[in-house]
């Protein structure tokens, strides 16, 4: 009987391709925009201050100078905003077989270690940009539907982010709706992001009711405080406080905003938030801002454009872009981000934008320097075969000039854009 394969199997060679594609993003645009820019306080556990020039003084009016009193006079208000830091992490643990048995070029295409370091970089990078996105709150998705203890999936199909913050392999803690009752922990297998759908790494083991929130891991108690970012900062609400600032009594640090009513995106809208910022602080520049917005938006804004636009070709073949690749709202720069709340865009201007931070983003080093340790065995008190480290940021993010800001919010969602 002639060879066949199976009787050569033994002495053929196994080949891998040396390449590495990731099937899924490292989104940190708006988080990479903040963390470059150079205004940082260094920080002790005491608040900060933000000394700000809240309102102008002095009096003017007419006076009678043929003897008549003068009046007494004012001068400018100051007040300051104060913050504290706040804490983060995030955790890579490998086990010692997945190391040795990745750890040079005859074993594997890459070398684990260095690989596991610079994603896990990049990943913390994610994580910070998807707080950028949040109210002070650590709410980062919202449940659609009810679910019973047995089950292993929650669904979260709930503007504004649908599942767009979540990522595999973090801890979620679920809370009610008024972030009041924490219900329990779950940890997410997977994401299945067109049907925002999180699926976990076992049965959820309490029940869920449409509209409990989702909050990061390491939070406990009721309205635990969270990181600064958008929605927090760029606020016309005249409840609660901004930096410890009433937004009742004092509205100058309020931001501007126009409310559409939950109505698709139109240039009106857009006039009218850069007039208001004119309004406040007497010029807008368009070069100083960024029109942060998801996807959905840009496409919502290239359909007006599509709408009216007429274009006329030359006699040579050119080539035509109708989709407008080099975006612009009324000369401001758009700023696309995936992360970025689908019914919304906002105005930053990055010089009003600031961190405070008792340590910069860097390894949670050991007593000896080091950055690797090995985790115990909760039960023996005994060391484990893997390795584990951290990399952490202890801070916080604030703006100074909330009038120099603003935001469009309640807008339409395009057809297409709730399940992507």
């Amino acid at each position: 009987m002639a060879q066949a394969t199976s009787d050569v199997i033994g002495l053929q060679l196994e080949q891998v391709r040396d390449k590495l594609p990731e099937l899924f993003g490292y989104p940190d645009s708006l988080f990479s925009k903040i963390d470059t820019r150079r205004d940082v306080l260094k920080v002790s556990s005491r608040a900060s201050r933000i000394p700000l020039q809240i309102r102008p003084g002095a009096r003017t009016g007419q006076v009678n100078l043929a003897g008549g009193a003068l009046g007494r006079g004012t001068a400018t208000h100051y007040d300051a905003a104060t913050l504290t830091p706040l804490a983060a992490r995030i955790a890579i643990e490998i086990n010692k077989d997945a190391l040795d048995q990745t750890n040079g070029e005859s074993k594997a295409i890459r070398k684990l270690i260095a690989l596991e370091i610079k994603n896990a970089m990049r990943e913390f990078r994610v994580f910070w940009n998807g707080q950028l996105q949040t109210a002070g709150n650590n709410v980062i998705a919202t449940t659609s539907q009810g679910q019973l203890a047995t089950d292993a999936s929650l669904t979260v199909a709930v503007a504004p982010f649908f599942s767009q913050l979540i990522r595999a392999g973090q801890i979620l803690n679920i809370y009610d709706t008024t972030i009041t009752t924490q219900r329990g922990q779950v940890t997410v297998a997977s994401v299945d992001y067109p049907n925002n759908v999180i699926n976990l790494t076992g049965q959820i083991g309490f029940v869920v009711t449409s509209g409990d929130v989702i909050l990061i891991e390491g939070v406990a108690g009721a309205s635990p405080a969270g990181y600064f970012g958008l929605p927090y900062h760029h606020s016309d609400s005249a409840a609660g406080t901004w930096l410890n600032l009433s937004r009742a009594s004092v509205p100058e640090i309020r931001a501007n905003a126009v409310h559409n009513g939950q109505n698709a995106l139109t240039t009106a809208p857009i006039r009218l938030i850069l007039n208001k910022i004119k309004q406040r602080v007497n010029a807008v520049n368009p070069k100083q801002l960024a029109a942060h917005l998801h996807p959905a938006q840009r496409a919502a804004y290239e359909e007006l454009a599509i709408l009216v636009t007429e274009i006329h070709k030359g006699s040579g073949n050119e080539s035509i872009d109708m989709l407008f690749g080099d975006t612009k709202l009324a000369g401001v720069n758009a700023m696309e981000d995936i992360q970025a709340a689908r019914d919304r865009i906002d105005f930053v201007n990055f010089d009003t934008w600031g961190k405070v931070e008792s340590a910069p983003i860097d390894f949670l080093k050991n007593e000896d320097g080091s950055y690797f340790t090995r985790p115990i065995d909760s039960t023996t008190g005994s060391p484990l075969a893997a390795t584990l480290f951290y990399v952490y940021w202890f801070g916080q993010f604030f703006i100074d000039n909330p009038g120099a800001v603003g935001y469009i919010d309640q807008l339409a969602i395009p057809t297409g854009y709730t399940t992507i």
